[in-house]
């Protein structure tokens, strides 16, 4: 545990990146009344963020809030409390819009590693395999999270189906093909100047994948029962 901890931070230190996690926990969630603050295990799905950064051996943790009851979670928790603006909380603001008031903050900060909250299944270990692959094989400019799906999807166009990753007349079987990537959107790592040219991704990005549990999002009743489920039966932690 503390040698990947350490082997994160030789690593950090010697690409000279100051690195800064930032959680973004607005209090208007209209399909889970103050869904950071609802627990999984006993714990808030924003203090389960908390742990899961510190756990990766991270210090420099930022909550961007609009709400006092998120705020003082925050407080509790021993990490920073950014004052989000109401531009930025509202439901139709993007996630760039928050990076980007707190990154005018912080002129120093040239990765942020932004996490999410409803992904109470984050494991530390691929927040540092993340920020590890930064710089390795090859510099990157983003690593976000992903799971592998082998469904085959269709789409309708002008109320005609087609299917959108295979051939009617060629249906590729699960075990013959590698599947697709689906974000989870559990985290983000992205270079601040990319940031400031409005995005989290380009076509220099690279991923970490996770399993399927791991990607559940919680932003409904239903999945935050499911989360519970999921932890009381010892299938994740």
């Amino acid at each position: 545990m503390w040698f990947k901890v350490l082997t994160v931070t030789a690593i950090l230190y010697s690409c000279s990146a100051e690195i800064a996690v930032l959680i973004l926990a607005r209090g208007g969630s209209k399909g889970l009344r103050l869904k950071n603050l609802q627990k999984v295990g006993g714990t808030s799905l924003l203090s389960r963020t908390i742990y899961t950064a510190k756990a990766a051996g991270l210090h420099d943790i930022t909550v961007s809030t609009d709400h006092p009851l998120i705020a003082l979670e925050t407080v509790k928790d021993n990490v920073t409390e950014f004052r989000r603006s109401f531009a930025t909380a509202t439901d139709w603001a993007p996630s760039i819009w928050g990076a980007l008031e707190f990154l005018e903050e912080r002129p120093n900060v040239t990765i942020l590693v932004l996490m999410q909250t409803t992904s109470p299944f984050t494991r530390p270990d691929d927040i540092r395999s993340a920020l590890e692959k930064m710089n390795n094989p090859a510099p990157f400019d983003c690593v976000f999270s992903v799971t592998r799906s082998n469904k085959l999807r269709w789409r309708r166009t002008q109320d005609k189906l087609y299917p959108a990753n295979f051939q009617v007349g060629n249906r590729v079987r699960r075990q013959d093909w590698d599947g697709e990537f689906l974000e989870t959107g559990a985290f983000y790592v992205t270079r601040r100047w990319l940031l400031e040219n409005g995005q989290f991704q380009n076509y220099n990005c690279t991923v970490q994948e996770v399993s399927a549990i791991q990607s559940l999002e919680v932003d409904t009743p239903e999945d935050l029962h499911l989360a519970n489920s999921l932890l009381n039966a010892n299938l994740v932690f």
